[in-house]
């Protein structure tokens, strides 16, 4: 028998025995079975399965990974759109019909359908109403490709909403082939682009107005050799693409 203490400190018998080895010993298979299923309820009960409780690490865990960050803030992570967002003299419309566009994809992803279809919304206002603003930057020699690739982008925006509406597997494959024309057509805005010359004390030196491929040389002062994965060189080139 187990005595418990009370309150007011004297001893007090409790029905609570403890079960002898021997009838451990001699329990049936009965009892083995649902000493099993008594185990396995207090395992998969609710209060471990909760999100909060500290036995259950892992799905606090899956849930953390919807958060588009870890402190809770929305990112842009998409490498193709902090390209587009760093090329020059893009209007203010180009830049309204890439967030649509981009933003359709990125609630596509994450099943927000309604939001997505919103966002694509955007994006086919700036394209049907304000088509001679997206093309406004482009030189006159590639100024048929741009109004082509606007009505493109019109029409292959109709086809993304479509399939937006029906739920097929193949929107996001539209709404990216949408965004690489965007970049297309940002691209010949750039060619019409001339870069600032720089400061007057700067003047001297040598910039880039396009692209070119800039080449490094070094040397080290005392003349010794750079111990490149065991191999020597007196002088070492690099050479970086600039864009």
């Amino acid at each position: 028998m187990v005595r418990l203490t009370s309150r007011f400190g004297a001893p007090t018998p409790s029905p609570m025995r403890c079960a002898a080895p021997s009838m451990l010993e001699g329990a049936s298979p009965l009892r083995s079975a649902a000493t099993a299923a008594l185990a396995s309820l207090l395992l998969l009960s609710p209060l471990q399965m909760s999100p909060t409780s500290p036995f259950m690490p892992t799905i606090a865990a899956a849930e953390a990974k919807e958060l588009p960050s870890g402190s809770g803030s929305r990112v842009n992570k998409d490498p193709l759109s902090l390209l587009r967002l760093g090329l020059p003299a893009q209007s203010k419309e180009m830049r309204e019909l890439q967030k649509g566009l981009e933003e359709c994809q990125d609630n596509s992803a994450r099943l927000l359908n309604s939001n997505a279809v919103g966002a694509l919304a955007k994006a086919q206002g700036v394209a049907s109403g304000k088509a001679a603003a997206l093309v406004k930057g482009v030189p006159s020699e590639y100024s048929a490709k741009a109004q082509a690739l606007v009505s493109e982008l019109d029409s292959g925006m109709a086809t993304l909403k479509s399939q937006l509406a029906a739920g097929s597997s193949e929107a996001s494959k539209t709404n990216a082939a949408l965004l690489e024309k965007v970049s297309e057509l940002e691209g010949l805005v750039v060619l019409g682009y001339n870069q600032p010359l720089p400061p007057k004390e700067y003047a001297e030196l040598p910039y880039l107005t396009r692209r070119a491929t800039v080449e490094f040389t070094f040397k080290k002062p005392d003349g010794s050799s750079f111990d490149i994965d065991r191999t020597l060189f007196k002088v070492r080139r690099r050479r970086r693409r600039r864009r």
